[in-house]
């Protein structure tokens, strides 16, 4: 089953608790805190698969979910981090967060990472922190501390995934052009074959093999018709795989009938049908309209030669007109191998030559396509988003009702982790957010003794610095 689109939740492990203990040794009179810190929590990760083309194996589970770090224990045992949750995904993959209103309709969607280039891992979710045990915060006025930190609750989002094919080259076409049956004879790809339309309703990929150590990737997109790019027909669902290809084949059956509405060469329908599905490349996008093509006269061996010479004629014409354009010399049979060896060689000689294969991935935009310069990663993983921007920044903000909302990373991160069941976590809350400023803050907004303070997913009573 093949599955280019999915929806996944995703929640990263929670960071393991802290421990707080004492050492009890013998002939030690005054044993010190020792408790150790939680382990941190599972990150989840998409990494690039080269053996995948569907998404379908992922769309079975619809939700993942990281490990949890270990507690901390006595002796300073800090707890063991949970693993990571690595989900493989086809080359090709585009990855986005999603969203939601009260209603539950996607009403955004960020793009998070492109997954177009090999070997590429992106660390989506980000799994908690450990909390620290009570000989974290030995001190010299704080010299033992009843009180550790709780683990941090794992990132929890939505994703979209889309995947767009990448291939070296794309093969196009009017429906039974041939394009599976071309597919079948250069590469190890088995699509279904048949007499009529639309027998194709997947995409295909096959590796084309020259030698051991050259082989190039093909795609047979399933045959488009006029107002595909509105989304007739097979539509939009399949154009979009053709988005990556370095360049495209376009399958000429010089025998089919026109598909247009309209006619403008009644003597040879295939000119119609070539110009037809070229404009609906430019439809759907402009940059894929002007992705080069290698024009190949397919079906020889039903074709008299008088034909085909009055085709090749009119095809050199047209070529003439454009630089996006390259009339294959000869004709071919995908149905009984003609010229097939002699069209492999060729494909990748072009590819060998780089004319129409710039180093480029694609994305979304809502005017087209944007062509976006491939990097080297600079680290081992790229991170989607990192953990604490900036630790020190906050906001104060006072609410209608009369009570106050603090934001920021650090100060929610610490009052999420904090114990509010024991008393001296508390007042290690109250010491940071007097050292932070946010007391001064509070006070200069206006704040009084009792006021409501909500901080990340906690209601606090704001009082006075002593």
């Amino acid at each position: 089953m093949f599955c280019d689109q999915t929806i996944l939740k995703l929640r990263a492990g929670d960071g393991g608790n802290g421990c707080v203990a004492f050492r009890r040794e013998k002939f030690v009179a005054k044993g010190g805190p020792n408790g150790g810190d939680g382990g941190k929590g599972g990150n989840i990760l998409f990494k690039v698969n080269h053996a995948l083309n569907t998404l379908t194996h992922l769309d079975t589970y619809k939700q993942f979910f990281a490990e949890k770090g270990e507690h901390g224990k006595g002796q300073n045992k800090h707890g063991a981090d949970a693993e990571d949750l690595v989900l493989e995904v086809p080359l090709g993959t585009i990855v986005r967060k999603l969203t939601r209103d009260e209603e539950g309709k996607i009403i955004h969607k960020e793009d998070i990472a492109d997954l177009s280039q090999k070997e590429k891992t992106v660390l989506v979710v980000k799994g908690g922190r450990g909390g620290y045990g009570n000989a974290h915060f030995v001190s010299s006025v704080r010299q033992a501390p009843k009180f550790a930190e709780l683990g941090e609750e794992g990132e929890e989002i939505e994703v979209g995934l889309e995947l767009k094919l990448v291939a070296d080259i794309g093969i196009i076409g009017i429906p039974s052009a041939g394009k599976s049956t071309l597919i079948s004879v250069i590469s190890n790809a088995k699509p279904k074959i048949a007499e009529y339309h639309f027998t194709t309703l997947v995409p295909h990929l096959g590796v084309v093999k020259i030698s051991d150590k050259a082989t190039y990737v093909v795609a047979d997109i399933p045959g488009l018709i006029e107002g595909a790019h509105s989304g007739k027909g097979l539509g939009v669902k399949f154009l979009k795989h053709i988005q990556r290809c370095r360049f495209l084949v376009h399958l000429i059956d010089p025998l089919q009938a026109n598909l247009r509405s309209t006619t403008s060469d009644e003597e040879d329908p295939a000119i119609d049908n070539f110009h037809l599905i070229n404009q609906e490349l430019k439809n759907f996008s402009e940059d894929l309209g002007n992705r080069h093509q290698f024009i190949v006269i397919n079906k020889s061996d039903v074709t008299d030669e008088e034909t085909l010479e009055r085709l090749h004629k009119k095809f050199a014409e047209i070529c003439k007109k454009s630089d996006q354009l390259t009339l294959y010399p000869h004709a071919i049979s995908a149905a009984t191998t003609q010229g097939i060896n002699e069209l492999k060689n060729f494909l990748h000689q072009q590819l060998q030559q780089g004319e129409h294969t710039e180093d480029v991935f694609f994305s979304d935009d809502e005017e087209g396509i944007e062509e976006v310069e491939n990097t080297p990663e600079k680290s081992e993983h790229k991170i989607y988003k990192p953990h604490l921007d900036n630790p020190k920044y906050f906001a104060v903000e006072k609410n209608e009702d009369g009570s106050f909302s603090v934001s920021g990373q650090r100060i929610t991160q610490i009052v999420n982790m904090t114990n509010f069941e024991n008393r001296e976590a508390v007042m290690r809350v109250h010491d940071v957010l007097t050292r932070m400023g946010i007391n001064r803050e509070l006070k200069k907004q206006g704040a009084k003794d009792g006021d409501t303070v909500f901080i990340g997913k906690h209601e606090l009573e704001y009082q006075r610095d002593v």
